[in-house]
């Protein structure tokens, strides 16, 4: 078989390359190793690269091998004006060859990938094409470890992510019936909290009724806990098994589920959605169900898991997690097939993620975080699920949060098989043990994701309690005696027993959870929460942390109010030589909120390269300012630590703080970075009466959120509830709720607009506060240092 390749005239950037010479076919996979140079061409924007595919056929003895044309391709030379330097599938398509027909038939679902290279040197110029070969195969050596150097983004390792943008897709008409088969191929990159985990799917219309599923599959017990293969296959929309639906606007849901390491407790990592089929008239997802000659959208797809449940405030597509942060660096492998080919891939191995199968360009282009964040996590210890599930099995025998009985394989299937047969909402709904979270998008999903799913936020059973410390199961710090002790645990014998026993596992401490909850009556209605995000990523100190403080609440003087922030160790600011270098302020106001309530409008500002320290604290002094006389007074100050008692992970979260009479001591300061506990020692102040609250119970309303969380936590402190908020635990402790009780009422009084002089414009007042804060804090000298080095 020999596969010829001509170009319809073309273009001004150069020339491209494509692929002219004889076949090696083996499983099915023709390979063509030369390719073809075309110099000197000028391309349009409507330039195209058609394929024309030849099939040899024997001749007789002594005569030549004839060969017909059986298939051609065609796909576009420019994208937005360049041509596209990276790996491209396209499909193959039977004769007659007319690039014009609206209506296309694939060849036997065949794909065609090529590279399309441009050339920058000038016609006949071999040295530079030579060049650029040896360049290309020099970039393809390997590093340390073994690990490739090629990379197509700069600092982006290929094992971690690779650009593959797919073709046109097939053009065939879905025929209602026929079926379709999703092969959920595995995860990428889970949180470090994951242990074992499965994968729940199923199939929805945009107006919210379930067409298919739920379908699931457990990690195989060979692969890594954070990259875990599944291997999972349903096939759906078919007549034969009873799953057929008409309905274009089809989307596939999929969520991920884990023990997690620091709660013990089953929990969602993330959702992702994918789009079934495609208008080829309009290029995208039907908006309509009555759209006719809709094509499935066939092909290999990484997309992105979020860190929260699709919004139902609209029709249900695929685009309906668009809003809601991605979780860094975590996405899925799945394919789309049709029943004919997903037969012909049944005794394949899984495609490797560097054989560039995955269209990864589409949906899952790295954002600039985790551009940095890659090199980090493709570098992590694996953790095999065979290991994680022997720590399960440890955190189950010794009574660490694993509940429930251990039922029969053949019980679980039963109540697989009841959901398939009944194929309603109800019936997911009971098998799942879930109940309606509430409505909205993010953590906290809507009614049809608790039909299939569940999905609260973090923690919702300690959000609606009426002291919230965030997540007390994220106190659980593993030791790593607690990880060599689980690797005697015995499992079953066989790996398929494994994955059963998994299932049974995870099905039944989800259960246990949920009954839990309902018995407390602690609001989050027997639903799986989310994982704690913020155990997701350990502490890196080049990207740091993020304070936002919001606001203040209870503030007795009539005078405006504004906030420095810093951290201690060291608390330079608070020493006999103050140093400011690391010192933040609030600028910005909103001059409608009453001074006893100020917003503060900065958002988040970011403190880099600072070293780990078990007893590291932000430290918010807020000072009462006098316009225009160059004085201030303290109003208070608070303690929030930065870091979960599990280990070196950020505390994110937003916070009520209650605030403290004066400045923090330096005796205070030197204990709290000796001891490497915050709550211990600041309850032991509170308790001996060396750090007293405000006698007006005033408090400060702040987000701390982890580099590795850029993105989320949006909403500032002001705007939730405040019940809502997080506590130190040193608060809950020490202070009790009666104190808490009284820090929630809030007090108003005159505005920021109605304490302005009236001689005075707005921007003039902000001023007049902003430069007095600025020199009483000592700050002015180093703003301007800054302002002298920007300059030159």
């Amino acid at each position: 078989m020999t596969a010829a390749s001509s170009t319809a005239a073309a273009s001004g950037e150069g020339g491209d390359a494509s692929s002219d010479l004889t076949a090696a076919v083996s499983q099915g996979v023709a390979r063509f190793s030369e390719s073809l140079s075309l110099k000197g061409v000028r391309l349009s924007s409507s330039s195209q690269v058609v394929f024309e595919l030849y099939m040899a056929k024997p001749g007789l003895a002594g005569l030549p091998t004839k060969e017909l044309l059986v298939g051609w391709a065609v796909a576009p030379l420019l994208q937005n004006g360049h041509v596209l330097p990276h790996p491209q599938s396209v499909p193959l398509f039977r004769l007659p060859l007319m690039l014009t027909a609206q209506c296309k038939f694939t060849y036997d679902n065949a794909m065609l990938d090529f590279k399309l290279t441009r050339y920058k040197g000038a016609p006949g110029d071999v040295e530079i094409l030579q060049g650029s070969t040896a360049a290309a195969a020099a970039s393809q050596v390997l590093g340390k470890g073994g690990r490739s150097v090629h990379e197509d983004i700069p600092g982006v390792p290929s094992e971690a992510w690779v650009r593959v943008q797919r073709g046109v897709p097939p053009a065939d008409p879905y025929t209602p019936g026929d079926g379709l088969v999703v092969v959920v191929d595995g995860a990428r990159f889970l949180p470090s909290s994951a242990t074992i985990s499965k994968v729940v799917g199923s199939v929805w219309s945009s107006s919210g009724a379930l067409l298919a599923g739920p379908f699931e599959g457990v990690a195989q017990p060979d692969s890594d806990a954070f990259m875990p293969v599944y291997a999972c296959t349903a096939t759906v929309g078919a007549s034969h098994n009873l799953t057929r639906f008409e309905d274009p606007t089809a989307t596939l849901m999929l969520q991920i589920q884990t023990i997690e390491r620091t709660s013990r407790s089953v929990r969602v990592v993330g959702f992702a959605l994918l789009n079934l089929f495609l208008d080829p008239k309009a290029g995208g997802q039907p908006v309509s169900r009555n759209i006719q000659d809709y094509v499935l959208n066939q092909g290999a797809f990484q997309i992105p898991l979020h860190a929260g449940a699709p919004s139902t405030s609209g029709p249900l597509r695929m685009t309906s997690l668009d809003s809601t942060p991605r979780l860094p660096c975590a996405s899925m492998l799945i394919r789309i097939l049709t029943p004919e080919a997903a037969k012909l891939q049944r005794r394949k191995p899984l495609p490797s993620y560097l054989d560039r199968v995955y269209d990864t360009s589409s949906r899952c282009m790295p954002t600039s975080l985790e551009r940095k964040l890659y090199a980090k996590v493709v570098v992590r210890k694996p953790f095999a699920v065979r290991e994680a599930a022997r720590l399960v099995a440890w955190y189950r025998r010794v009574g660490g949060g694993l509940g429930g009985k251990r039922i029969s394989s053949g019980g679980r299937r039963a109540a697989k098989g009841a959901v398939a047969a009944w194929g309603t909402p109800a019936a997911a709904y009971a098998v799942g043990g879930a109940a309606p979270p509430a409505a909205g998008g993010g953590p906290g999903g809507g009614n049809l994701l608790s039909r299939m799913f569940g999905g609260a936020g973090d923690d919702d059973g300690a959000a609606a309690a009426d002291l919230n410390t965030g997540d007390p199961f994220a106190a659980i710090e593993e030791r790593q005696q607690d990880v060599e002790e689980s690797k005697a645990e015995l499992l079953p014998p066989s790996d398929p027993e494994t994955m059963d026993w998994m299932s049974d596992i995870m099905e039944h401490t989800a259960a246990a959870a949920a009954g839990s909850n309902s018995k407390q009556g602690n609001g989050s209605g027997g639903e799986l929460s989310f994982i704690n995000f913020n155990t997701g990523f350990e502490y890196t100190e080049d990207l740091g942390f993020f304070v936002a403080l919001d606001g203040a609440a209870r503030l007795s003087r009539l005078l405006p109010t504004a906030g420095l922030v810093s951290y201690s160790p060291p608390g330079s600011l608070y020493q006999d030589h103050p140093l400011v270098d690391d010192v933040k302020v609030t600028l910005d106001y909103d001059l409608e909120a009453p001074l006893a309530a100020p917003r503060w409008l900065d958002g988040y500002q970011q403190f880099a390269d600072v070293p780990y320290h078990p007893g590291l604290v932000v430290l918010i002094d807020v000072r009462c300012v006098v316009p225009g006389s160059g004085s201030s007074a303290p109003a208070g100050w608070a303690c929030l630590p930065v870091f979960e008692r599990a280990g070196r992970y950020v505390a994110s979260g937003t916070y009520q703080l209650p605030l403290f009479q004066g400045v923090p001591s330096h005796q205070l300061l030197a204990e709290l970075a000796l001891r490497g506990d915050p709550d211990t020692v600041m309850a032991a102040g509170i308790n001996s009466g060396r750090v007293r609250p405000s006698v007006e119970a005033a408090s400060v309303l702040v987000r701390l959120m982890c580099g590795s969380r850029q993105g989320q936590l949006e909403a500032p402190a002001w705007s939730l509830p405040l019940q809502e908020l997080r506590l130190p635990r040193y608060v809950v402790n020490e202070l009790g709720p009666r104190f808490v009780s009284e820090m929630r009422k809030m007090i108003r009084n005159k505005t920021y607009s109605m304490a302005k002089p009236k001689a005075l414009t707005d921007e003039q007042w902000v001023d007049q506060i902003n430069d007095t804060l600025i020199k009483v804090a000592g700050l002015d000298e180093h703003m301007e240092g800054e302002g002298d080095s920007g300059d030159e």
